[in-house]
């Protein structure tokens, strides 16, 4: 009688049910995992907890959509029961990729760590955006509109700058370094 069991029901806009397969995470307020992420079914999975403060989201396959994260308080055997919305993307996403559809939103998302990669590796300039501009092509988009992307993410990273930890912001100034060489 020690654990409460958490009800997880993943829901679209609409507040229906989804059908799809999805994957739980779990973690505490300090944002550690209290267990390993699974997947489950058509969109309800219940899972044993102790009692507790949580933060819960649900990926789901078929476009790597998450829901949004909420907090969910379990007690000691009790039920609990949480409702996590699935929206198209979730509410950090930059603004002018929202209406983006996943298969353009998602090779967006690799062109950063990609350059970043292909730095690390020692690639020239030219090979790199020859290697990004076929995933823009394919994703019915151009190498500009990708670049224009990761110059956003710089950007951002640099305004947010003064937030990092020393050994943090360290590792960020090197990286939007590394990241220049490319754009």
């Amino acid at each position: 009688m020690g654990t409460g069991r958490l009800n997880v029901w993943v829901r679209d806009v609409n507040c229906n049910v989804i059908e799809k397969d999805a994957h739980l995470h779990v973690q505490n307020c300090h944002g550690r995992d209290v267990i390993r992420p699974f997947w489950f079914v058509k969109g309800h999975t219940e899972v044993d907890l102790p009692p507790g403060c949580y933060m819960v989201t649900a990926g789901v396959i078929g476009g790597n959509i998450y829901t949004d994260k909420t907090m969910v308080v379990v007690k000691c055997g009790e039920p609990t029961c949480v409702n996590l919305v699935l929206t198209k993307f979730r509410a950090d996403n930059p603004p002018a990729l929202l209406e983006q559809p996943i298969t353009r939103y998602c090779p967006l998302l690799i062109a950063l760590p990609t350059l970043y990669n292909a730095n690390l590796v020692g690639l020239k300039k030219e090979e790199v955006h020859g290697a990004l501009g076929v995933i823009a092509k394919a994703a019915n988009m151009d190498l500009d509109t990708m670049l224009e992307f990761v110059r956003r993410e710089v950007k951002m990273i640099q305004e947010h700058m003064k937030e990092f930890k020393d050994e943090e912001r360290d590792e960020a100034e090197k990286m939007v370094g590394l990241l220049r060489k490319y754009l």
